[in-house]
């Protein structure tokens, strides 16, 4: 019987640590990368569009940062 996949979506607004964080995901069968941003905004309208059921959100992000993001989600 098959099993969902996680869906995933990553914010970080450093590039190399988002690619690292995305590039991990990938290789995992069992996750699904739906979305990434590098800010916080981009991060709340992806969230609120492919609804993912984890985010991986950085703290201190230009814009919003992570616990704003979680907020007005």
């Amino acid at each position: 019987m098959p099993t969902e996949r996680i869906r995933i979506l990553i914010a970080d607004d450093h590039p190399l640590y988002r690619t690292g964080l995305v590039d991990t995901v990938k290789r995992r069968p069992e996750l699904e990368l739906v979305g990434q941003a590098e800010d916080g905004t981009t991060a709340l309208d992806e969230i609120r569009s492919v609804s993912p059921d984890v985010c991986v959100l950085d703290v201190k992000m230009p814009g919003l940062g992570g616990v704003e993001v979680l907020r007005d989600r």
